[in-house]
């Protein structure tokens, strides 16, 4: 059995999953005409894990061994995976065979678990301005949750996995290097230990909790100096921690260009890819939360605009939202309403889409083939998520559906909405033009009796 890396606390079952769903999208090409047999089996494995209140520390490793064996193509790239993100070698997946030329990512060493790593940066008094510096500069984002608070710590870690019965408000400052490229979420190498830095990192900087007044005060004071009166509300997915949210909302604003003012909401996911159904159970819990802060921002910030991007189990939320939020006091208000790989049954978005049609200016579905985390949705449920395409991609009235399989859509979840820079252009078009499909030059009308279109990939 293999020790768990305890300066991360993360168990081998961990590092697994966060293995495989790196490794997802090439694993079809693997393992040949036998991956749709291995593939359910595989999920159903998994599903079995997700009910298991403790399972052995190697019980996936065993899994994917199993699973894979019959296939070394699968096994030598599951292998060399984990060597290049853990920097250790795995015996287990070694296979009787010569040394297959299987070409390894970079992006591999990034993909584990780094999209919501947290990393300590020196700690701050609460009094002390941050200034900026020549090398970076801070991004403000404004957020409220309903995670529990932990006072034993500061910044990002200072809001858990554990839900409350009350929203709280706050403002936080993100750091941005001057370096920053569209469609990275600059983070401290886990691998090479790399020392948190401002002038090289994403980081959150600061993070002050308000009273719901004084939220809508620092809020409206920004809109006030902000070079356009509006908010861009990010509401992101399952197995994302507090300050990974505040993160990719810096991200993603910068990345688009947006002129308004970026606010997070974040709800209390656990951060462990193997908390599915626990995050499952705190995002349902969470609904009248999220009401009334969507009920709060159309009606005491002095906004002309408000568009909102909700990623994954996030569109549970939203949709859900969509559909009971009074027609007469959003009207006007909302402009882009951007779906990306929604987690959410299939009919039960389409029979949401009919009532929310026509609050907002354009509502937008972005699909994918290849994920993971929707395919293990889908096992769990039964039922076909909205942000799945298979062979029949969800085509709504009034919501103008994506297909982004062209993208590299990488997990951890199917986050080809904030790293693929062709979808982040995209979404800057919406925002600044609200531009029909049929008006956005990297998109073109899919073949086919159904009217959706498909991404363009020039990343």
């Amino acid at each position: 059995m293999r020790s768990s890396r305890a300066e991360d606390n993360v168990t081998t079952n961990e590092q697994m999953m966060e293995l495989l769903s790196v490794v997802w999208k090439n694993l079809p090409q693997r393992v040949g005409q036998d991956w749709p047999e291995v593939k359910k089996g595989l999920l159903a494995d998994l599903a079995k894990m997700e009910g298991m209140d403790d399972p052995a520390d190697d019980y996936l490793l065993n899994v994917l061994v199993d699973h894979f064996h019959p296939y070394p193509d699968a096994m030598t790239l599951i292998g060399d995976a984990y060597q290049c993100i853990m920097g250790e070698h795995l015996p287990e997946f070694d296979v009787a065979m010569p040394e297959a030329s299987v070409e390894i990512d970079n992006e591999f060493e990034e993909e584990s678990a780094a999209v919501e790593f947290e990393v300590e940066i020196e700690e701050q008094e609460s009094a002390e301005l941050i200034e900026e510096e020549p090398d970076y500069y801070l991004v403000p984002v404004h957020f409220a949750t309903n995670r529990k608070r932990d006072k034993r710590y500061k910044l990002q870690r200072s809001f858990t996995g554990r839900r409350s019965n009350q929203l709280t408000y706050g403002l936080a400052h993100v750091s941005m290097p001057k370096t920053h490229v569209a469609g990275e979420l600059e983070t401290p190498s886990r691998f090479w230990r790399e020392k948190a830095d401002p002038k090289k990192h994403v980081l959150v900087m600061s993070l002050d909790v308000l009273e719901k007044g004084g939220f809508v005060s620092s809020a409206n004071q920004s809109l006030a100096n902000a070079q356009q009166n509006e908010a861009l509300i990010y509401i992101h997915g399952y197995n994302v921690s507090f300050g990974g949210a505040l993160r990719l909302t810096a991200q993603i604003a910068t990345d688009i260009g947006f002129k308004g003012i970026p606010i997070t909401y974040s709800w209390p996911s656990y951060t462990r890819t193997l908390r599915y159904l626990g995050d499952e159970a705190n995002i349902k819990h969470g609904q009248p939360f999220f009401d009334d802060f969507l009920e709060m921002v159309v009606n005491e910030l002095n906004v002309t605009k408000i568009h909102i991007l909700a990623h994954s189990m996030g569109n549970r939320l939203l949709s859900q939202g969509m559909q009971t939020a009074d027609d007469r006091k959003i009207a006007g208000k909302l402009g882009q309403v951007i779906f990306a790989s929604p987690d959410v049954d299939k009919d039960v978005f389409s029979q949401r889409a009919r009532k929310f049609a026509g609050k907002a200016e354009r509502y937008t579905l972005y699909i994918n083939e290849s994920d993971l985390a929707l395919e293990l949705s889908q096992f769990l449920h039964g039922f076909a998520r909205a942000g799945e395409r298979d062979n029949d991609p969800l085509v709504v009235d009034s919501v103008d559906t994506v297909d982004a399989t062209a993208v590299d859509g990488s997990f951890l979840g199917h986050n080809f909405y904030q790293n693929n820079r062709t979808v982040l252009g995209d979404m800057m078009k919406l925002v600044f033009g609200n531009l029909a499909p049929s008006k956005r030059e990297n998109l073109r009308q899919a073949p086919g009796p159904k009217t959706y279109w498909e991404i363009i990939n020039q990343d």
